[in-house]
């Protein structure tokens, strides 16, 4: 019984942890959607055709990029670089190659859909707008983390 009231006790916990991580994310993303549509003067007329054609490629390359985190941590989590062999080392950087490839033709595609909603120095100004929120982001969260 006691067993039992541990096991659901930590199964609320793992829950409202999840809960909170997805609370922040939805608030990251609202956040980053007000800063590119600030940074980029989106119209609402522009926004509604923005948006969707936006996130599709983002998801894609996200799901891209846990890929290629997972692929590099490797199947065993203990197993460091330097305990790979050369053809595990190779199989991961061809991978790794193919993967990049598939970042930048996406990348080519999302510019090419959003030009035809968007002008062109709008999309500098969106890349511009990327990474300027992926530095506060960063610089928020250190200084978060020294805080705490």
């Amino acid at each position: 019984m006691k067993t039992f009231k541990t096991l659901t006790v930590l199964l609320f916990l793992l829950a409202a942890n999840v809960g909170y991580a997805q609370k922040n994310q939805e608030r990251i993303m609202s956040l980053k959607v007000a800063h590119i549509s600030n940074a980029i003067a989106l119209t609402p007329e522009e926004a509604v055709d923005f948006w969707p054609i936006y996130n599709k490629y983002a998801t894609e390359m996200k799901t891209i990029e846990k890929e290629m985190r997972r692929d590099l941590k490797g199947a065993k989590p203990e197993k460091s670089i330097e305990d790979m062999s050369d053809a595990e080392a190779n199989n991961i950087l061809l991978k790794r190659m193919t993967q990049k490839q598939t970042i930048m033709k996406l990348k080519n595609d999302q510019i090419t859909a959003l030009k035809k909603v968007v002008s062109a120095k709008k999309l500098l100004k969106l890349q511009k707008a990327e990474r300027e929120f992926r530095k506060n982001l960063l610089q928020e969260y250190r200084k978060r983390k020294v805080n705490k």
